[in-house]
């Protein structure tokens, strides 16, 4: 009833502002850091814990669904709903996905030699990169990407939309690097449609006659089937076509052209308990 967006009160919220702070105190000079975090100690003691916004019952009833092993409570892939789902159809939902898709099983984890394969481009352009960039978008410890899937309640049967969350992954940090040089470059071509609103402002400009019909297109697993090649070819076109890339970026074309090819064709995860690509 509260719906997804419901937040509860964190009653520990004093103790994460003291942790945020400590880690910008451990930056600044010994006598200064000290004073500032007895300012902080000072200030937290005063203050009053949240009140919360939840009873005490619900908390019991929110680690009891989580305990629960054999149910998945997800969020739908569109509208604003919870759904539940035995634990055993949503596995076998998951395995269908990967059967019939186009994933490739791997015999082991590759995290490892994802990131020393970063490294080992990153060391290339070490005279380039700022130390400070390149520290940021060297990876250590990464987190394995997951694959869920979110369903689709208002299809038959109910598939399962995949999602495969690849925050704190090898790569993540490279990827978000390269989409600020990339995104400048995006809704440049004749035929780009923004949304609902840009569509109807270019319908207005269409003269049509009485034959014409108006028809729609949906591309099925969009993100597995682009073709990734004919991509990377705009790309590079794009790229050495723009003037204004030096303003951004002090890497050259062919830099960016090999840390992209390396992102786009990194796609291992890990599904059920396997791992696929």
């Amino acid at each position: 009833m509260k719906g997804l967006n419901f937040a509860i009160v964190n009653p520990y919220c004093n103790l994460d502002m003291a942790c945020a702070v400590e880690s910008v105190v451990s930056k600044l000079p010994q006598i200064l850091g000290m004073e500032f975090r007895w300012k902080v100690r000072s200030v937290l003691q005063k203050a009053k814990s949240p009140t919360p916004n939840i009873s005490k019952k619900e908390p019991k009833a929110v680690k009891s669904l989580r305990l629960n092993k054999d149910i998945r409570i997800l969020p739908a892939n569109k509208g604003n709903s919870t759904v539940v789902l035995d634990e055993i159809k949503y596995r076998d939902k998951i395995n269908t996905l990967l059967k019939f898709g186009v994933y490739e099983p791997l015999s082991k984890n590759p995290t490892d030699k994802v990131e020393r394969k970063v490294q080992q481009i990153l060391v290339k352009y070490t005279t380039v990169l700022p130390a400070e960039v390149k520290r940021k978008l060297t990876p250590y410890h990464s987190k394995l990407p997951h694959l869920q899937g979110l369903p689709k309640i208002h299809k038959p049967d109910i598939p399962l939309r995949p999602i495969v969350s690849s925050t704190g992954s090898s790569f993540y940090a490279l990827a978000g690097f390269l989409q600020k040089i990339l995104s400048p470059l995006a809704g440049r071509s004749d035929s780009f449609v923004k949304n609902s609103s840009h569509f109807i402002e270019l319908l207005k400009s269409v003269n049509p006659c009485g034959q014409d019909t108006l028809a729609s297109f949906d591309v099925a697993s969009l993100f597995t089937n682009v073709p990734v090649d004919e991509a990377l070819q705009v790309i590079r076109s794009r790229l050495e076509n723009d003037n204004t890339l030096a303003e951004r970026s002090v890497l050259k074309v062919e830099a960016i052209m090999e840390l992209l090819d390396f992102c786009l064709r990194t796609t291992y995860f890990q599904g059920d308990g396997r791992f696929y690509q």
